[in-house]
């Protein structure tokens, strides 16, 4: 089962390509203020699963990933301040505070030591766990969007702390974990009944128009396409390209 998972990983991480384009709560909790559309823009400009997949292979087959955690160092440098105001919009305090927090020390990740450093990778990764059981039992739209935006940073972070601390075992149950939370994402941000609408002419369907929560709205004669469109703007595409990938990864060969 290992070396199928390694060798999914590997294929995965030849597959993608890393680098920077360009520089828990009760259910019914609800968001707080959604960052800027240009926040959104800058968070979304590096391959976080990709990295995630590179960084697991070259842990899974003993490699150096020195190179993939410093493009994820890049990476947090250049969108920090964007993550962070996606970070001050979580509704839960505890997820809030320990997303944050991992997310300022993995700039001194080089400078750990051995013991300080599988401490905080084994706490980044119940940081992660958390955000993944968050996004899970919220119900509100906006909050799942929101952190579906940093879902791919976070697990970023903890599969290269982990490798960094040279803790190979779980790395394929937190793929597993990433991919569930994007699954949430997915879910949660589909198309609820009465948010798309058909437009008929003498009883025939011309077009749908659809209605994201936050106002968006897309219109097309396949009423799928017409919701991609008015989902453009949240986290829903980034968390449906994403799964095949994981599923690729964790499932080679089907």
């Amino acid at each position: 089962m290992k070396s199928r998972l390694v060798r999914g990983l590997a294929a995965a991480a030849l597959a993608a390509t890393i680098g920077v384009a360009g520089t828990a709560q009760p259910a019914h909790a609800e968001s707080k203020q959604p960052p800027r559309p240009d926040a959104v823009a800058q968070v979304v400009v590096f391959d976080w699963v990709s990295a995630a997949i590179a960084v697991a292979a070259t842990l899974l087959n003993n490699g150096n990933s020195d190179g993939a955690v410093r493009q994820i160092l890049a990476a947090i440098e250049a969108t920090r301040v964007d993550i962070i105001n996606h970070i001050d919009a979580i509704a839960s305090a505890e997820v809030q505070a320990c997303v944050e927090a991992n997310t300022i020390e993995f700039a001194n990740i080089e400078f750990f030591p051995p013991p300080v450093l599988t401490l905080w990778a084994q706490s980044a990764t119940s940081c992660a766990t958390l955000a993944t059981a968050y996004v899970n039992a919220v119900q509100s739209p906006q909050a799942v969007d929101n952190l579906g935006f940093l879902i791919g940073p976070i697990y970023a972070i903890v599969l290269a702390a982990r490798a960094k601390a040279g803790l190979v075992n779980g790395v394929n149950l937190l793929l597993e974990d990433e991919f569930r939370a994007y699954l949430a994402v997915s879910i949660k941000l589909g198309p609820a009944p009465g948010q798309c609408v058909p437009f008929r002419i003498e009883g025939q369907i011309e077009y749908y128009t659809c209605r994201m929560y936050n106002g968006d709205t897309g219109r097309d004669a396949n009423p799928q396409i017409a919701w991609n469109i008015a989902a453009r703007n949240t986290s829903s595409p980034i968390a449906d390209a994403a799964m095949p990938r994981l599923y690729a990864a964790l499932h080679p060969g089907g």
